[in-house]
């Protein structure tokens, strides 16, 4: 085996080239099957394992071979964050800025959010539908009656929705499962959405799914409805890393790991310096970094695209009398607004090549950029230095123990200027 790619598949030398697979390890060799072409790449299936790593352990779940979720099962964790932190300094591309590992919380039983798939069943009473992940590379569901990485409001809110809902349900759809309050209790709530008519049995069922102790609040999207079904508060509340409650959006983003996110936070504010500068944060969300950022700072202006976001975000501010802060719903490309001290940016995965030239046009002194894909990482890294901004210091998080997924943290400050050719010089001769 050659190296690990950045998803995680080991790239393997073969008769036929190379060959991305899941499942063999760096100084493995390993038999495989089914060779074919994806697009312009050769993908294999691992059959057997011939000379194991080290590395190798037995994962604490029986479906890894089936499931894409956790990949990076059948690796130590020491081993998982050494390849990480690897990633990251790749993107980073410059030896002179150590990029400091921080890994917090448990491997297991860690994730506070959870994207799965349900698929009716055939059989009379549904007793063959499934509720699980996608198995890797494919459109099948592998049926997960359980899951070794969710946290426990997860994991009890996955076996009410199979027992209450999942009999019932029509067609094929998605359950998305987050960690919220309920009170001040633990709890979960629970969104479906499913392009299939539900029948009444399903509200019926949501309904008492709701009513349990340990669910916040359910909500229903389904057959083309404009707006969702609600039993409960579907819309994730949980504790901010200042402790005190931060209220996100019915099926929103927010980070899996929480002992990882205050760590993430942490650092932001470390390398922003907010302290009596003007910040401009762009792809706020829900303002998990917002209202960490804007303590002391003299003002924060927070851009966020989607607009349920942006008002949570906006009602977080407030719950906290912060001032001197304001929420903007809009485009953060689009965004003109006036001159900033610091700028911190959270794009998607896709990274965030269409703010970069607007955002060095600032002139800050800081930029610190959150990210949660190396691969657009090292090419945000390449734009940031063609427009005269290079790293200066970098944090490797990690976020999804078992996967290949890692957040980074990334700060630039301005390159000094090159002298002019021949500047200096007196002119005479």
């Amino acid at each position: 085996m050659r190296d690990l790619a950045r998803g995680g598949e080991a790239v393997l030398d073969t008769e036929r080239g190379i060959v991305l697979a899941a499942g063999a390890l760096p100084g493995e060799k390993v038999r495989l099957g089914d060779v074919g072409r994806d697009g312009g790449t050769l993908r294999g299936e691992v059959q057997r394992v011939l000379v194991s790593a080290p590395e190798r352990v037995e994962p604490a779940c029986a479906r890894v071979a089936r499931c894409g979720g956790c990949p990076w099962m059948i690796a130590t964790l020491d081993a998982q964050q050494a390849w990480k932190q690897r990633f990251v300094a790749e993107a980073v591309g410059d030896a002179a800025v150590q990029v400091a590992l921080v890994a917090t919380g448990e491997p297991l039983g860690y994730r506070r959010r959870a994207r799965l798939v349900f698929q009716a069943g055939r059989a009379a009473g549904g007793k063959d539908a499934r509720l699980g992940y996608r198995a890797r590379r494919a459109h099948t569901v592998v049926d997960a009656p359980d899951c070794a990485v969710l946290a426990a409001p997860l994991a009890a809110a996955l076996a009410s929705v199979r027992e209450l809902l999942l009999k019932a349900l029509a067609g094929e759809g998605e359950v998305y499962l987050a960690a919220s309050l309920r009170g001040d209790a633990p709890g979960a709530v629970v969104v479906l959405t499913s392009e299939s008519v539900q029948p009444p049995a399903v509200f019926t069922a949501c309904a008492a799914l709701a009513a349990l102790p340990g669910i916040a609040g359910v909500a229903l999207q389904a057959g083309g409805a404009s707006a969702p079904a609600v039993w409960g508060e579907p819309r994730e509340r949980m504790l901010g890393s200042d402790g005190l409650p931060l209220i996100g959006t019915v099926h929103g983003f927010s980070q899996a790991h929480a002992g990882v996110n205050d760590a993430l936070v942490a650092h932001v504010v470390r390398l922003a310096e907010p302290a009596g500068q003007r910040v401009l944060e762009l792809y706020a969300g829900h303002g998990n970094l917002t209202v960490a950022l804007a303590p002391g700072a003299a003002s924060l202006v927070a851009v966020e695209n989607d607009a349920a976001a942006a008002a949570a975000c906006r009602e977080n501010v407030v719950a906290r009398g912060l001032r001197d802060v304001r929420v903007v719903a809009g485009d953060a490309a689009a965004y003109e607004g006036g001159a900033v001290d610091v700028v911190v940016l959270d794009p998607p995965r896709t990274g965030a090549r269409d703010v970069l030239a607007s955002v060095a046009g600032r002139k800050p002194a800081r930029i610190v950029y959150v990210s949660c894909d190396t691969a657009t990482l090292g090419r945000d890294v390449k734009a940031l230095r063609a427009l005269g901004y290079a790293p200066d210091a970098a944090v490797a998080l990690d976020m999804f123990p078992q996967t290949a997924h890692v957040e980074a943290v990334v700060r630039f400050a301005p390159t000094p200027a090159r002298p002019r050719p021949g500047a200096g010089a007196s002119g005479k001769g």
